[in-house]
This record gives structure tokens, sequence and C-alpha cells, in this order.
């Protein structure tokens, strides 16, 4: 899948979304740069993608942008290894975080301008961001947030409702756009 601005476009914040609590990953340099060091609870990093995999499924017109800190800190292939195949092909890009402290560990927060950023520099016509914090986010794009609880991400049945109501209007407005178009 490649990136189009016309389609709808979830913004996703891996920690609190796909799993319960927050990765923490070694930024420090040297040999262990980049290496997972746990979880700030006992469960897998991961551990909801498959249920995010499966919620969004049935909206194949629905793009994926990965958006967490500690991304650039591991190789694609380790993030790549822990997601599904059917996830993996709906990602169509990772908005980068900036401010690294390559002396410290580095929790998966995904700062809100950072995503409104992004959403704004390719011109994102429809957009969502799923995330596990309440930093303060502008007034006109409150409507582009949902927080999600730490404990159960995606999968709390409330997300999962918002999320297919969201999906469905999406997917509605971007064949109606597409027939007015043609």
């Amino acid at each position: 899948m490649t990136f189009d601005n016309e389609a709808p476009t979830l913004y996703l914040n891996v920690d609190g979304a796909l799993g319960v609590g927050r990765v923490k990953v070694d930024a420090r340099p040297g040999l262990h740069k980049g290496a997972l060091v746990g979880v700030d609870c006992d469960k897998p990093a991961f551990e909801f993608a498959h249920v995010f995999a499966e919620l969004i499924r049935p909206y194949p017109v629905v793009q994926v942008v990965i958006s967490l800190a500690w991304i650039r800190l591991l190789p694609s292939a380790r993030v790549n290894s822990r997601l599904p195949g059917e996830l993996l092909n709906r990602i169509v890009m990772c908005s980068s975080i900036a401010n690294h402290d390559e002396c410290k560990l580095v929790d998966g927060t995904a700062d809100p301008r950072t995503i409104i950023r992004h959403a704004t520099d390719f011109n994102v016509k429809r957009w969502l961001a799923l995330q596990n914090t309440s930093f303060p986010i502008p007034k006109r794009y409150e409507q582009n947030f949902v927080t999600t609880d730490d404990m159960l991400g995606v999968n709390c049945p409330e997300i999962q409702a918002f999320l297919r109501a969201w999906m469905n209007n999406a997917r509605q407005a971007s064949e109606q756009a597409r027939k007015v178009e043609t």
C-alpha cells in the first residue's frame, strides 16, 4: 500500500493502543542501542496488534501511519517482526518524533503536535489519531484525536465501536469524493 493523502488515515501510537503500558527502548549509544528493554507492566508490547488488524480489515481504504517516539531507535525489521502481516500491509508510513535524548530510555509517547504537523505537511484529508496520553491538543484538532485507556488500548469495546463508525464514515466520504471526481 502506498500513501494517499485522500485516503482515510489512522495515526497509531503503538503504546497504549496495540498493547498495555509503554514500551521502553534503550537509546544509549553502544551495543544495546535499539533494544526493547521492557514494558512498564507484565504484558507483551504488541499484545493487541491482531485485534487492530482484524478491526481495520473490512475497511481496505483505511491506511495506517505509525506514530511513536522510538520508531527511529529500532530497526524496522524488529518492529515488523512483531506485527501481523495483515497490519504490515496497511502501514504506509511512519511519522518521526523528534528530540531523542541519546543517553536515556525513551518511551513511546507521541506528541500531538508531531501528528498534526505530519497530517498538515502531507495534506491528509481525513485522519484520526489513537493516543494513549492526554497531551494538550489544539481546539481545532480535538475531533482528530482519541485517547485510549493504557490498560485496554484497541481492545476496549468503546474504542472499537468508535473506530468502526469513523472508518465507515470515512469510507463513505471517500467513495462520494471519488464519484464526484469521475
